[in-house]
């Protein structure tokens, strides 16, 4: 059981810092605002972020 718990939090501790990338990606890159209908728009986008 101690095993299984612990596992628990150490998967949330890693989802917890992919929450925390998608939502600098989304609010600092205003990526929900952009128009992404040409995809190189969208390569250079990621571009600038890597």
């Amino acid at each position: 059981m101690a095993a299984t718990v612990a596992e628990l939090i150490d998967w949330y501790r890693s989802r917890w810092g992919v929450e925390i990338q998608f939502d600098v990606i989304k609010n600092s890159c205003r990526v929900e605002r952009s128009n992404w209908a040409p995809s190189s728009a969208l390569d250079r986008a990621l571009a600038r972020i890597s």
